[in-house]
């Protein structure tokens, strides 16, 4: 993992360096994504996650997806 971190480093310092970071997302899908970033930090970085945790992540992704099919 740390070689290819060593790998990538120069070409991410070279895209943030080109211009402005644009993902293509709206606002919606920008707030979605961040707190699955946030939910998914607290379930997977303790090593287990409860049956709870994983429907809070099942109902995350069908928010994404009804969002994705209407906007």
């Amino acid at each position: 993992m740390i070689i290819a971190l060593l790998v990538l480093l120069p070409e991410t310092i070279a895209a943030l360096r080109s211009g402005p970071l644009v993902l293509g997302l709206g606002s919606t899908h920008m707030v979605l994504l961040a707190l699955t970033v946030v939910v998914s930090s607290l379930t997977v970085v303790p090593g287990r996650a409860t049956p709870l945790q994983g429907g809070v992540h099942l109902v995350l992704f069908a928010a994404y997806l009804e969002l994705a099919v209407n906007p």
